[in-house]
C-alpha cells in the first residue's frame, strides 16, 4: 500500500515474519516480534512479506467530534489526506515536545509484544474491554515517551550535527507537504528557536535558506526534465499558489520559471 498519509496514529506489531516499510523516505526492516509507530500525516509505504502476520491499532490521541460526521471523501488509504486533513491528529512533537522513533526501541519490544495483541483483544470485547484497551495503549505510549525523554536528556553535544543531517533528509523527502520551519525543527527533535540557533551555528546559515535552496533545486530539475505545468511543479515543491512559486523563482534566478525553462540549453 504505497505512499499514503493517515490522519490518525497507527501502531503495528509484526507477530511473525518480516516487514519492510518506508517512512518519510527512510527504509526500515521490521523483524518478527518488533513493533513500529506511524505518526499522523507521515508519508509511508507498508510492505508485508509473504507469511508475515501483523496486528495493529488505529487510534486518536485527542477526541475529534468530526469523526461522527458523514465521510464524503475516499477510503482511508488515499495517497494524500485531501478533505481528511481536517481530522489530522497532532504528532508527538506537538503533544509532548519530543519526536518518537518509528521502530519501538529494543528495551520495550517485549512489553509491546505482549500488550498490543492484548489491547486488540480487549477492544473487540465491547465497551468495558475498550476502556481497558485504551489504558493499555496509554501505558505503552507513556513508556515510549519516557524512554525518549531519558535518551534526549543524556544526549551528547556531538549528536547535534547528526540531528541536523537527519532533519535535512526528512525535509528533502517532504518538500511537497509545504514543509516549513516548525516541521524542520520537529524533525530534528528540537523547538523552533533552539533549532534555528543550532542550525545557524553549525551550518552557517538560517534553516529557511536551506529549504529555499532545496525547493529551487527541485524546481529547476522538474522544469528541465519534465513538461509539467507550473502549477503542478509548484505543488510538488510545497507551494499551494503558483504565483508565490513564480515570485520565489524570480527572486532566486532573476527570471520567471517559464522564461528559465525556455532559455536555450535548458
Amino acid at each position: 500500500m504505497p505512499h499514503r498519509r493517515l490522519e490518525f496514529w497507527l501502531l503495528v506489531l509484526s507477530l511473525d515474519g518480516e516487514e519492510r516499510i518506508r517512512v518519510d523516505g527512510v527504509d526500515y526492516a521490521v523483524p518478527a516480534g518488533a513493533s513500529y509507530l506511524i505518526q499522523p500525516g507521515r508519508l509511508h509505504d507498508l510492505g508485508s512479506q509473504r507469511g508475515n502476520i501483523p496486528v495493529w491499532l488505529h487510534f486518536d490521541l485527542l477526541f475529534d467530534p468530526r469523526r461522527a460526521e458523514p465521510r464524503r471523501f475516499g477510503g482511508p488509504y488515499d495517497s494524500e489526506l485531501g478533505e481528511r486533513a481536517v481530522h489530522l491528529q497532532p504528532d508527538a512533537r506537538r503533544l509532548w515536545g519530543v519526536d518518537l522513533p518509528v521502530l519501538v526501541p529494543a528495551p520495550l519490544a517485549a512489553l509491546f509484544r505482549g500488550e498490543v495483541p492484548a489491547a486488540v483483544r480487549d477492544f473487540r470485547a465491547g465497551l468495558p474491554g475498550r476502556l481497558l484497551a485504551e489504558a493499555r495503549l496509554a501505558m505503552l505510549l507513556a513508556r515510549l515517551v519516557g524512554q525518549v525523554w531519558e535518551r534526549s536528556a543524556g544526549q551528547r553535544p556531538d549528536d547535534d550535527l547528526d540531528r541536523l543531517t537527519r532533519a535535512e533528509a526528512v525535509a528533502r523527502h517532504r518538500l511537497d507537504t509545504g514543509f516549513g520551519l516548525d516541521a524542520f525543527a520537529a524533525a530534528a527533535g528540537l523547538g523552533r528557536s533552539r533549532f534555528c540557533q543550532l542550525y545557524a551555528r553549525l551550518r552557517g546559515e538560517a534553516p529557511g535558506a536551506f529549504l529555499r535552496r532545496e525547493r529551487q533545486t527541485r524546481a529547476e530539475s522538474l522544469l528541465r526534465g519534465t513538461d509539467l505545468p507550473l502549477a503542478q511543479i509548484a505543488s510538488l515543491i510545497g507551494f499551494r499558489d503558483a504565483t508565490v512559486f513564480v515570485r520565489a523563482f524570480r527572486r532566486a534566478r532573476g527570471v520567471t520559471p517559464g522564461a528559465w525553462r525556455s532559455a536555450p540549453g535548458r
